[in-house]
């Protein structure tokens, strides 16, 4: 059957497309056996005080759609993997994310069509009409209303199962029509389409939410189509239900500011549909060379202006215009040898008619020394000078022709590891170039040599910008950052002390008010504060952060409170003395204890309670252990040699906690699937939570950030700055999924920038 797809979604009887995300989606080539004839469609409307941009929303779906591919067994049990998958998303969000007291709330229905049979999902107060020519049927949990996801670990959840024929009907609906609440809806299997259509005008209904799906006779395509009289604004558009045979799944970075991968087998232009401008601003994309803007270098390239395979003007000239520079250098010489020779010989003449007894005139010693050395480095010097403004300029004409031929070869070199090397070369070259002179040529050439290994090594540029309004004292050093909504918080490790800055229109404002440090009259905290955690929501006392020292004494710390002191919980096996550092997942803390060879677990934010060991009969050893992140069960150990161990929790005795040192995998060009080696090590590792569950990791040497998936560590991409920043090696990082910044420090010096 083929799959007609009306959405609508209206306020005051106006289409509100930002009112709801729908994605429709049939398996890919490398879907599962289980999954292969499975069409899905996911329908997700956001409720709670807070919502995610549209960008986010698709992202997020997008995500979702490949998670069920992914999931084997049966039709429901996939189904209920992908809510509980979504509502730990929404749940993670609230805890890290949304402020106190408001939340990220979302209603879900979802759909799989197996030839006549469909399959029916609602989390949250969804509802949906099944109309047949048997009847009408009202698909409704009472239940769930005040529930929906990302409220709790639970997943609320109802499951359906209809048969679908040719001209039934399928209505989903967030909002349905006032009508059907009052009980028409029963009534719908006596009307035509066209009578239904009719009775959703706006004039109607101004107040809808609803998407129809009609099933009829064809070969497997989706369409969506404003239908008849409906005013949604959104052209029909067919989807074919082949699946694409040349498009395999990997796990990689899903970027918001791309477009989604196309639906299988897709013959129209432009992958996923967009239903409407997103809610907030979106990320900005990376233009190409041709428009390529430089702040630093304070010029653009036209679009029009070429490349540097035709050459300019100035790096055409002939062999001869060389030797003719050197020549009148020459000329001019001894132009100027044969004027000084006159010179004095004009002077000696001079002297020997006008003195008396001339025969025996002569020049003293000293004065004869002196024109002896005074006179070649007159000469010297005024030849240098002609060398220097003639003879540098054909220096620098005939090294810029060079480079413009090293760049050709380079681009037109097919062999990538020889192109790379190439290119290397030319940058280098570039550098002798620029020594003489530096303009728009060479830098035309320098960006786009630049972008072209930055395409083969994957590497995006991050346009940086001053983070704080009037920057931060020479003395400190943050070493830990942290992005809460609006507010910046940065762990200074010099005085081992918190500083804090609220966002406004000219960056970051520092906060001299906040306190949050070692207070020995109050003994708040015995040592420097080590590390910081974003503390999260519902768990007491209540605080934007939790501050740790070495020895495991804590701070609660808030800008509108005074700081909360607190302690962890020793269990027998450690004194807690030389504690490294800490991270939240889902409520849960993780303590990095190298000197007990440990990380305890404090179970839903429990920190007074005794913790459990991470490990049981397999513990790896932790001495060099300097960072740490957590997804789920999976703990990241990041070692002082840039490499990672990664332990999974277990939790059960037959089936022990396992650790392995996975190796990175690369994946930049010429080097695909290949054991990456580190050319420098890393000092800090975050988890980026779905829809893109991933691995950043800071360089700090290259001021650079890698982007890793997750298990098999498989290079992504690297984000260096679009600029160098301020002399040093980077301090610390963090990401703000939400807003998609880095935020980056060097030092005293912290920059954010949107993710390329």
């Amino acid at each position: 059957m083929d799959l007609y797809l009306t959405p609508i979604a209206r306020v005051g009887g106006n289409d509100q497309p930002g009112l709801y995300s729908l994605k429709i989606a049939e398996p890919t080539s490398k879907a599962i056996r289980s999954r292969k004839i499975d069409r899905l469609v996911l329908y997700m409307v956001m409720t709670g005080d807070l919502t995610l941009r549209q960008d986010q929303q698709d992202q997020l779906l997008t995500y979702l759609t490949e998670f069920y591919f992914q999931k084997s067994g049966s039709a429901t049990a996939a189904m209920r993997s992908t809510a509980e998958e979504l509502n730990k998303i929404l749940l993670e969000i609230n805890l890290r994310y949304a402020k106190k007291g408001q939340q990220v709330i979302g209603w879900l229905s979802l759909l799989v069509f197996r030839n006549t049979q469909v399959y029916l999902t609602h989390c949250g107060p969804m509802q949906a009409y099944f109309v047949s020519k048997a009847g009408t049927q009202h698909l409704y949990d009472p239940s769930m209303i005040g529930h929906g996801l990302g409220q709790r670990r639970s997943t609320p959840i109802s499951f359906y199962h209809l048969e679908a024929a040719a001209g039934d009907g399928i209505y989903l609906a967030a909002q349905p029509p006032s009508s059907w609440d009052k009980g028409d809806g029963f009534e719908l299997h006596k009307l035509g389409a066209d009578e239904i259509q009719r009775r959703l005008d706006p004039r109607n209904e101004p107040e809808l939410n609803v998407v129809i799906i009609q099933p009829k006779e064809g070969s497997g395509n989706f369409y969506l189509t404003g239908g008849e009289g409906i005013s949604s604004g959104i052209e029909s558009t067919a989807f074919a239900a082949e699946a694409d045979k040349s498009a395999p799944y990997n796990e990689k970075e899903i970027e918001v500011e791309e477009a989604p991968p196309p639906i299988a087998g897709q013959k129209v232009e432009g992958g996923e549909i967009d239903y409407g401008t997103p809610l907030g601003d979106a990320p900005a994309t990376a233009g190409t060379i041709s428009e390529y803007e430089s702040p630093a270098a304070g010029y653009k390239t036209p679009a029009s202006e070429p490349h540097y395979k035709d050459q300019p003007p100035q790096a055409q000239k002939k062999d001869g215009d060389s030797k003719s520079i050197w020549n009148a250098v020459g000329v001019l010489g001894a132009g100027i040898i044969a004027f000084l020779g006159r010179l004095f010989g004009g002077i000696s003449t001079l002297t020997a008619r006008a003195l008396p007894d001339a025969e025996r005139f002569d020049l003293p010693s000293g004065t004869m020394a002196f024109m002896a050395i005074f006179i070649p480095i007159l000469v010297v010097g005024l030849a240098s000078g002609v060398y220097f403004k003639l003879g540098r300029a054909a220096q620098y004409e005939n090294l810029l022709a060079q480079a413009q031929k090293m760049a050709i070869n380079a681009e037109n070199q097919e062999d990538i590891p020889t192109r790379r090397k190439e290119l290397i070369s030319l940058m280098q070259f570039l550098d002798q170039v620029e020594s003489i002179e530096k303009n728009q040529e060479t830098q035309a050439i320098r960006g786009k040599a630049t972008d072209i290994l930055d395409a083969m090594d994957l590497v995006k540029r991050v346009n940086y910008q001053p983070a704080i309004e009037g920057g931060l004292p020479e003395s400190v050093d943050i070493r830990r950052v942290l992005v809460v909504d609006n507010d910046l918080y940065m762990l200074d490790g010099n005085r081992g002390s918190v500083l804090h800055a609220r966002l406004t229109s000219q960056g970051y404002k520092p906060d001299p008010s906040f306190k949050c440090a070692p207070t020995i009259e109050e003994d708040k905290l015995s040592g420097p504060i080590i590390d910081i955690e974003r503390w999260p929501n519902g768990l007491a006392p209540e605080a934007e952060i939790i501050a740790m020292d070495a020895s495991g004494n804590l701070l609660f710390c808030d800008p509108e409170k005074s700081p909360v002191p607190g302690m962890l919980y020793a269990p027998p096996s450690s004194r807690m003395e030389n504690l490294v550092g800490m991270t939240i997942n889902q409520g849960d803390v993780y303590i990095l204890d190298p000197f007990s060879n440990a990380v305890w677990i404090y179970w839903n934010g429990a920190l007074g309670e005794e913790p459990e060991l991470f490990f049981d009969v397999e513990i790896p050893q932790l001495e060099d252990v300097i960072d740490i992140t957590v997804n789920n069960n999976e703990l990241y150990m990041l070692h002082e040699d840039g490499n990672i161990t990664l332990c999974v929790y277990s939790g059960i005795g037959v089936a022990p906690t396992r650790c392995s040192q996975p190796a990175y995998i690369d994946f930049r060009s010429g080097r695909e699937n290949q054991p990456m080696e580190l050319e420098r090590g890393y000092s800090q590792v975050t988890y980026n939570p779905p829809p893109d569950p991933s691995l950043y990791l800071l360089e700090p040497a290259s001021q650079s950030i890698n982007h890793f998936s997750l298990r098999n560590l498989a290079f992504q991409k690297q984000y260096l700055p679009l600029q160098k920043l301020q002399v040093g090696e980077a301090t610390a990082f963090t990401l703000d999924p939400i807003k998609r910044q880095f935020v980056l420090a060097v030092g005293d010096k912290l920059y954010y920038g949107i993710i390329p």
